[in-house]
């Protein structure tokens, strides 16, 4: 029965689809999808909260060290127990004393490694035009220290410089990577304009890393590095105090090993090449800026030039002498200017001093006074203000124990007497 029904439906089906045959392609009309609801936190509004965010944290982030103000660039309300000190200046001083250049706009500027940095001063009576800052900088290069000396001219009125030359100081930066990269924030010329780095300072300043956790060190911290003071030259007497501290504080430690410490750094890495290109760069910034520079090879130890005489041989090491006269002669015929003052201090009273009289010295120092040196490597003011009496206020001494200035007339008994000096220090 109920396949009959089902058959006589077909019969009719059929039946209708033959008188109405247009009907046949018709298609059923599709029914409307239901509306879903619009998302409450659509993709549009994420990414304006993410941005949001972002900007938020980096505002934050940017007024923190701004406040706190680790390296001294702002000038924000002091506030005490937060931001009214800055301890750790030193561990990023290359990025500090680009600023304070900027900042103190110095007539007078000193150039060189940490020994210019520890040993002379800006506050020495024969500067004749003040301001003076001490841009003297750890592990300055040759290279180096013609960027600071190019940023210096660039961004303050310098017309007076003196640059204190080293033998045993690497010429080329660590890892082979160009100062004009590591330090970027160093304003310079380019075709004979001004190429400001304001903006990577200002990034420096706000929102790297390293300032921040600088600032927070500040905040949560009692430690420090060496003192710098306001001038740029690091603290004699906190350094002597440190070294005082590692005495007592470690009981192993010894005077001799502390004296002896300043050959370490030096040690494989002197016979790199000599960058005399980056000196010739500072003849000609000198001379379109007019800029007075005087140039002063450090006074160190004769242990110190004892090892770089082993590192390498002593014929090497006094040629560089010569060579360093001959490119001042090239630059001084090529722009058309006198030969520029080179002083030499390595027959300095100070300097010939043995190592067990410096030792001698050094320990039975008080502690409110300072030695002539803190290790063979690093003079103290102490010896910085004689080199500053020197150059400055008695240029025309006849004693060449005080320091000489090199000239070609003169270079061959110099270089005889450093050769018999060296040769009779004690290995």
């Amino acid at each position: 029965m109920q396949n009959f029904l089902q058959a006589g439906v077909e019969v009719c089906a059929m039946q209708q689809l033959m008188s109405h045959p247009e009907r046949a392609l018709e298609r059923p009309s599709r029914q409307p999808l239901p509306r879903v609801r619009e998302r409450l936190f659509s993709t549009r509004k994420y990414l304006l909260c993410l941005v949001g965010t972002t900007f938020l944290g980096l505002a934050v982030t940017a007024a923190f060290n701004w406040v706190m103000n680790p390296y001294n660039v702002f000038a924000p309300p002091v506030l005490k127990g937060i931001n009214d000190r800055q301890p750790f200046l030193h561990s990023q001083e290359r990025f500090v004393k680009a600023c304070a250049v900027i900042r103190q706009q110095p007539q007078t500027v000193i150039l060189g490694s940490s020994r210019a940095d520890i040993g002379l001063s800006p506050q020495h009576p024969g500067w004749t035009r003040p301001p003076v800052y001490n841009f003297g900088v750890a592990g300055a290069s040759l290279e180096l220290l013609a960027r600071h000396f190019e940023h210096a001219v660039a961004v303050a009125p310098v017309k007076n410089a003196l640059i204190l030359l080293d033998y045993a100081s690497q010429e080329t930066s660590p890892g082979g990577q160009p100062a004009t990269v590591r330090d970027r924030w160093l304003d310079h010329f380019k075709d004979g304009s001004r190429q400001s780095q304001e903006a990577a300072r200002l990034h420096l300043a706000l929102l790297s890393w390293p300032v921040t956790s600088t600032g927070f060190k500040t905040l949560f911290t009692n430690g420090c590095d060496n003192l710098q003071l306001p001038d740029g030259q690091l603290d004699n007497l906190d350094c002597w105090q440190r070294l005082h501290e590692r005495h007592r504080d470690n009981p192993r430690w010894s005077w001799e090993a502390g004296f002896c410490q300043g050959l370490i750094p030096f040690s494989g890495r002197l016979s790199i090449g000599r960058q005399w290109e980056h000196l010739q760069h500072i003849f000609d910034l000198a001379a379109q800026h007019e800029v007075e520079v005087a140039y002063v090879i450090s006074p160190a130890h004769d242990l110190l030039w004892q090892r770089c005489v082993e590192e390498e041989n002593m014929d090497t090491v006094l040629a560089w002498r010569s060579e360093l006269l001959q490119q001042a002669q090239e630059g001084a015929r090529r722009l058309g200017r006198p030969m520029p003052v080179i002083w030499d201090f390595a027959l300095a009273e100070a300097a010939g001093m043995s190592p067990a009289m410096l030792l001698e010295e050094m320990k039975s120092r008080a502690g409110n006074t300072l030695p002539l040196y803190l290790e063979c490597s690093h003079f103290t003011q102490r010896l910085g203000d004689r080199i500053m009496d020197r150059v400055l206020l008695d240029p025309v001494g006849p004693d060449p124990a005080h320091g000489v200035r090199l000239d070609f007339a003169m270079l061959p008994g110099h270089l005889d007497r450093l050769r018999q000096r060296w040769s009779e220090v004690p290995r």
